[in-house]
């Protein structure tokens, strides 16, 4: 290293050897973007395209998984209907076995108190067992 004392009080520094290679090294370059090797870029390259397919992939999966709840919701709904008119149909039919019952407490030709009895009973339990819908 040596130093020379111009007449405008400007000092020069020269740097010779490993020192000088060292700095160049340290300092930014003059391109905006950082220098990489081609391994890195296509590793790159091969990340992101990869990100892209999985974030395709997830979106298309959030819209199937939509889809399946709105089929399964609306199922729900007309199987909730169907048991509805169900329970409907055997609290009706209960109401007319047992007005039937109290027009002929003795029966009928063919069809007997105990018949009528057990027809209630069916009603009543089927009734009992679809208490919980919401109708």
């Amino acid at each position: 290293m040596s130093t020379d004392k111009d007449s405008d009080t400007h000092i020069s520094v020269s740097i010779e050897g490993s020192a000088a290679q060292a700095i160049e090294g340290a300092l930014p370059s003059n391109s905006d973007k950082p220098h990489m090797s081609d391994k890195s870029a296509t590793t790159g390259k091969e990340i992101k395209r990869s990100l892209t397919i999985l974030i395709i992939a997830t979106v298309f999966l959030y819209i199937a998984l939509v889809g399946v709840v709105a089929w399964a919701y609306s199922l729900s709904h007309a199987n909730t209907v169907a048991l509805c008119a169900f329970r409907d149909d055997a609290q009706r039919r209960l109401d007319q076995n047992k007005q039937y019952l109290g027009d002929h407490p003795r029966g009928v030709a063919g069809l007997s108190p105990k018949q009528l009895q057990a027809n209630i009973a069916n009603s009543e339990q089927t009734i009992k067992s679809l208490t919980g819908l919401n109708c």
